[in-house]
């Protein structure tokens, strides 16, 4: 049913939409009690509750739809939160099918389900922002509208979004998923321990009885913020078990499936080591194949160790040891701590939120597992 009425003006169609006014006579109230019920803001001036169900129950009948634009004006707030996340464009008419794109549509999925599946979200509207890649830091901040949004959930930092999120932060409340030491003394954040975790890797595979790790770093996420705390895990694992840590084992590629396997075939590292630690499922999942074509034995010969636990990991072959990424738990978590700071209920305090992971050993490290 229409909430208001078509009229005719100057040979144009207008929408006449119900009005509080409407909803205050109809309820014999003022229309700054129907504007506080209708807003929920009666912590401040006590309404019956009696008196609040009849209003609800008028706006039902009448059609009532509150007008976003003139309650921000109004409130001067949105009940808009940004989920910022990066996208490469490929500049393709198509949707682009492959690896890749597989990986990033489910891990944003399931970060975005983390979110929304918090019930504070019920009064909120989440709003995708896509952070192009700008090519001067300095520029970053054309990509945003403060007035816009409420409030920001910014995922995969890297050292460029560093200057800007410092700025940015003190005019919106952002929550960082992801990690920064300078960063915590400024904004709230929320991650795994990624350095941690990355030792943790290291540790497990000399349990298996590995001794020379190789690493292997994809090409463009090297300046993300989160690859750099795992390669320096996967360091310090090593340094405290007495190996060596030396830039000679650390190997840049591109994350592409054809790129890794010319890369597998013709490596000569590949024979002087029997670990491969890599910071992300994707390009651990594509070193799988080649290595078995080369005629190497996983994980008699070399290990694998990826990071995230895509679902593609229990399904590749072998399936891979990786560490698990709770993005629902970090995504629920995020909307949770953001929510609490725009409603007054939780204090604006720069910090860190850790959130738990483990280790999810599978057939990449441990042979003929059970």
């Amino acid at each position: 049913m229409s909430s208001g009425k078509i009229i005719k003006r100057s040979g144009r169609l207008s929408f006449d939409r119900v009005r509080l006014e409407d909803i205050a006579q109809q309820c014999d109230l003022s229309i700054s009690t129907v504007s506080r019920v209708i807003n929920k803001r009666t912590d401040q001036f006590p309404i019956a509750a009696k008196t609040i169900e009849r209003v609800y129950a008028v706006a039902k009948k009448l059609g009532y739809r509150p007008n976003r634009l003139a309650r921000a004006i109004a409130y001067q707030k949105t009940n808009l939160i940004g989920l910022s996340v990066p996208h490469h464009r490929t500049g393709a008419t198509q949707p682009v099918f492959g690896d890749e794109a597989y990986f990033t549509a489910q891990i944003f999925g399931i970060l975005a389900g983390g979110i929304l599946d918090n019930p504070k979200m019920l009064d909120y509207d989440l709003v995708i922002h896509d952070r192009r890649k700008y090519g001067h830091p300095d520029r970053m901040a054309d990509a945003f509208q403060n007035d816009l949004l409420d409030g920001i959930i910014y995922t995969n930092p890297t050292t460029n979004s560093i200057p800007f999120l410092r700025e940015f932060a003190q005019q919106t409340p952002v929550i960082l998923l992801g990690f920064s030491k300078e960063l915590s003394r400024k904004l709230l954040s929320v991650d795994i321990d990624n350095r941690h975790a990355a030792k943790m890797c290291v540790q497990h595979v000399l349990q298996t009885g590995k001794r020379k790790p190789l690493i292997l770093l994809p090409e463009k996420l090297r300046n993300f913020l989160c690859i750099q705390d795992r390669l320096h895990g996967y360091l310090d694992g090593l340094r405290e078990a007495g190996l060596p840590a030396s830039p000679s084992q650390v190997i840049t590629l591109n994350q592409d499936p054809s790129d890794v396997a010319a890369w597998v075939r013709q490596s000569d590292l590949l024979r002087q080591h029997d670990a491969i630690l890599v910071p992300t499922d994707e390009l651990a999942i594509y070193c799988l194949k080649p290595l078995r074509e080369r005629g190497f034995h996983i994980p008699r010969d070399i290990a694998v160790v990826g990071f995230s636990d895509s679902q593609q990991c229990q399904n590749s072959v072998p399936p891979l040891t990786t560490v698990r990424m709770p993005f629902h738990e970090m995504g629920y978590s995020a909307a949770d701590l953001l929510i609490d700071v725009l409603n007054g209920t939780e204090k604006y305090s720069p910090g860190h939120h850790s959130v738990e992971t483990s280790l999810c050993i599978r057939e990449s490290t441990v042979d003929r597992m059970v």
